[in-house]
């Protein structure tokens, strides 16, 4: 908790961060992927490792789409990808 607050510290996600997003054009799940793995270090200070299944089934698409999604983000550089580690960071105006 923060001192001063009744509230947990959330995701840092800022209103020009969605008007990145949306200058982007991205699709419905390259969005959804963003912030799924942006939530998983809502402070975006460091990669964060994840498993594509779980995110897959949670988010309903299929492995193409999710596999189509995350290069799309590495090709904007909203995602930087560390292959051996199976990382990724957000990378947001903003973050």
């Amino acid at each position: 908790m923060a001192a001063d607050t009744d509230y947990p510290i959330h995701l840092k996600l800022v209103t020009d961060d969605v008007i990145e997003i949306a200058r982007k054009k991205l699709t419905a799940s390259e969005q959804l992927i963003l912030l799924y793995i942006q939530s998983l270090n809502p402070l975006g200070d460091r990669p964060v490792e994840i498993n594509p299944v779980p995110i897959m089934e949670q988010l309903e698409i299929s492995r193409a789409t999710y596999y189509r999604a995350i290069a799309h983000l590495q090709e904007l550089g909203m995602l930087e990808y560390t292959p051996s580690m199976t990382k990724f960071k957000v990378k947001l105006t903003n973050f």
